[in-house]
């Protein structure tokens, strides 16, 4: 069951960047879409921990690291990404926080002793191709492009170190999945509302109302998200859980074409990258 609740959770991650492409058209602050996402995302999972019997048995004890962790993921790394899927695209955004894997594995080997084997570098060879044909594309515009990818790249170590926070926290007294989901979503809603107050304080109110509604798919994404990876975490290995989550990558390209069409610009290069990134993480995940 750990491979099924990983792989749906990969599913999730893979549209939301292109549910965040599909909220950014027509809105002015893209900061805001971020704050709308992770506060409906928060509301569903409260929302599903109460349906399912968990939130009951929800303590402030089991509850605060998982605050502290959204703050950094998917608080930081949601701003990130709502920035990366503006300037370099959904499909992109997602193929290089596919590489997240090679990031959380060798954090994996070195903080929580988990086993190292030789499949583990070629799968890192795979992805390491991978983020080079993404690199070497051609007729993108270049400085937003990099940029992007740039913030897409903070966005796979964020996640990186998520995935082996959450681990740790999985591994002793936790909380139920999608309450512990809930609580995450809460801190990094409280880490992008505090942006958001510093960066735009006088439009904070009468924007986020009509965001909210713009951005509330990207929030689903986010709750059915995290809500799986905090399962999957329970019961399986990070060396497993994270490669098979980043088969979103894969998901992204194909979401966002069938959304975007020629806007994206997925080429040869474009399938390539993503291919790679997630044979690479595949090669990782056969490793645990």
């Amino acid at each position: 069951m750990t491979a099924a609740y990983a792989a749906i959770a990969g599913l999730a991650f893979g549209s939301l960047s292109v549910a965040v492409r599909a909220g950014l058209s027509g809105a002015d602050c893209p900061e805001f879409g971020a704050l709308a996402a992770t506060a409906f995302g928060a509301a569903l999972c409260a929302a599903i921990g109460v349906l399912g019997g968990s939130a009951g048995g929800a303590r402030l004890d089991t509850l605060w690291p998982y605050l502290i962790v959204g703050g950094l993921a998917p608080g930081v790394s949601q701003l990130c990404l709502t920035f990366a899927v503006r300037s370099a695209g959904a499909a992109r955004t997602g193929i290089v926080m596919g590489s997240a894997p090679m990031v959380s594995v060798l954090i994996a080997f070195a903080v929580l002793a988990e086993p190292m084997r030789p499949d583990v570098l070629a799968g890192t060879l795979a992805i390491v191709l991978g983020a080079s044909a993404l690199a070497s594309e051609r007729g993108r515009p270049s400085r937003p492009h990099t940029r992007g990818v740039l913030l897409a790249g903070i966005c796979a170590v964020l996640f990186a170190v998520r995935d082996n926070l959450l681990r740790s926290l999985a591994t002793g007294e936790h909380a139920a999945p999608f309450a512990a989901a809930a609580a995450t979503l809460v801190g990094a809603t409280a880490v992008i509302g505090l942006y958001v107050l510093c960066v735009r304080p006088t439009k904070a109110t009468e924007q986020l109302g009509r965001t909210l509604v713009r951005f509330a798919p990207a929030g689903a994404a986010l709750a059915v998200g995290y809500g799986f990876l905090l399962t999957a975490l329970a019961h399986g290995r990070v060396s497993v859980v994270s490669p098979l989550n980043a088969t979103g990558a894969l998901w992204a390209v194909a979401l966002a074409a069938l959304a975007f069409k020629r806007a994206e610009q997925i080429g040869r290069s474009t399938l390539a990258a993503a291919l790679l990134i997630v044979i690479g993480g595949v090669i990782i995940g056969a490793s645990g």
